[in-house]
């Protein structure tokens, strides 16, 4: 939890109490009041609270005891869910936790001859999926759909970074993010998708040399990231741009919205006074400026008219607009 999202937390606590349950976008508090949840925990919730197929392999996997650090198998399945999500060259998944991260970015850990100098974890370009990572959907006569990811040329692989994080979606607290690095800086320059492919195996052995593991994690939580992933593709497939855009009358004055993410209309001086006075009205929205908000899947929209009463609140009469 950073500085953000445990000032949100006590602000919460102060005006409802604790959060007893949670469910799709909303949470409901020991005082008896659902709150319109815009935050969904920075992406980890960005599926809905229940957690979905995820918390069925997080339970199951539990309740067969696999709970120690003995390899079960998990880590594999885990990692293919995440690289069916992203262009092949990122290749080489870690998964490190942000603490963890921040250690590494001050040893300087790791560098890469191919280019000279060290990969800081902290300059990771966040994928965003809905924005950087759609799909398009086939129906089939029988089974699911078709599922294909598309990659935006606009989106944050336009510029090919050498490393992006992704949130998983599942809501745990204190879960690990994912780094995706590219194979090209362990396996040369230059290498077109089929060729990474080809090249997977090598890349990852010289990964191996140059990166530190990924953290040690229960195999239930493995297990969860895995289906998380999995349902996060089919969901790429079923949410589309026009639910998001459903809101735009409600939203519009208060966020420019790309996709299901919600950007600020108000200053960064103004937004600690504008988040509080989502708060007081039932809303909770990101507590980081420079972090979006979410469009709350499946909300109605007296839910969200909340939000322009306050943003009236915060800025009428004042130069709090942007």
């Amino acid at each position: 939890m950073n500085q953000g999202e445990a000032w949100l937390s006590g602000e919460l606590a102060k005006l409802y109490g604790f959060v007893r349950r949670a469910r799709g976008c909303y949470l409901y508090t020991e005082k008896g009041v659902r709150l319109t949840d815009c935050f969904l925990d920075g992406g980890r919730a960005l599926l809905g609270w229940d957690g979905g197929k995820a918390r069925t392999a997080f339970k199951d996997t539990l309740e067969r005891g696999a709970t120690g650090s003995y390899d079960a198998g998990m880590t594999s399945r885990a990692v293919t869910a995440v690289k069916k999500l992203l262009p092949a060259e990122y290749s080489i998944i870690r998964f490190y936790s942000r603490e963890r991260a921040r250690l590494i970015d001050l040893k300087s850990a790791f560098s890469f001859a191919a280019k000279g100098a060290p990969v800081q974890l902290s300059k990771a370009v966040t994928v965003l999926p809905f924005l950087d990572i759609t799909a398009t959907t086939q129906p089939k006569v029988t089974g699911y759909d078709s599922v294909t990811v598309v990659h935006p040329e606009t989106g944050a692989f336009a510029s090919q970074p050498d490393v992006v994080r992704l949130v998983a979606p599942f809501p745990y607290a204190g879960a690990p993010d994912v780094y995706a690095f590219r194979a090209s800086l362990f396996a040369g320059d230059s290498l077109s998708e089929a060729e990474c492919a080809d090249k997977a195996s090598a890349a990852e052995k010289a990964a191996r040399a140059a990166l530190p593991d990924s953290d040690v994690m229960p195999s239930a939580l493995l297990a969860a990231f895995a289906r998380a992933f999995a349902d996060l593709k089919l969901a790429l497939g079923e949410r589309t741009e026009a639910e998001f855009a459903s809101f735009t009358r409600q939203l519009s004055p208060v966020f420019e919205r790309k996709a299901c993410y919600l950007y600020p209309k108000v200053t960064r001086e103004a937004y600690p006074a504008f988040v509080l006075a989502c708060l007081e009205r039932g809303v909770v929205i990101s507590p980081d400026y420079d972090q979006p908000s979410v469009v709350p899947y499946k909300a109605n929209d007296g839910d969200l008219k909340k939000i322009a009463a306050a943003y009236t609140a915060v800025t009428e009469g004042t130069d709090a607009v942007r």
